[in-house]
């Protein structure tokens, strides 16, 4: 009976710890990798590194870009470019500026965008923000964050 005891002990406790520890290799995710807040926007962000992942893995990137000025004529759109296993690949998304403020039509024209990227370790993924060329008056404010899934 004894033996039977610590036999059921020693099972239960190598079970918590070895729970424990398979739980602690997801415990820290989703992780924010980057955030950024870029307000007051006048021209367009050239190609800029966003992060390098140190290995392969899943990304969540969500972006919320929206007009503060407009003539009513103009759009902004924000890309991002990576490298998954089938090599480099970029995604857009674009707003309409038509009015100041959080644009009321749906995607893919709101103000609002979220994208899942698998993105190669070492190899840095990066954004750009284009606004239309020759608009009169567009001030944008840009918010994105990446947050690492797996």
């Amino acid at each position: 009976m004894r033996k039977m005891m610590l036999v059921g002990l020693s099972v239960l406790l190598f079970g918590s710890w070895t729970w424990s520890f398979a739980g602690q290799n997801n415990q820290d995710l989703p992780r924010v990798v980057r955030s950024i807040s870029l307000t007051g926007q006048t021209q367009q962000i050239p190609e800029t590194k966003l992060f390098t992942p140190e290995k392969d893995g899943l990304f969540r990137i969500s972006v919320y870009l929206v007009p503060t000025a407009t003539d009513g004529q103009n759009f902004v759109g924000f890309d991002v470019l990576y490298t998954d296993e089938t090599g480099p690949e970029y995604l857009s998304f674009f707003t309409q500026a038509f009015e100041v403020g959080c644009s009321t039509q749906q995607s893919p024209y709101a103000c609002y965008w979220t994208a899942i990227i698998r993105a190669k370790g070492e190899l840095p993924v990066s954004y750009l923000v284009s606004v239309c060329q020759g608009c009169k008056v567009l001030t944008y404010d840009m918010f994105a964050t990446v947050e690492k899934l797996q």
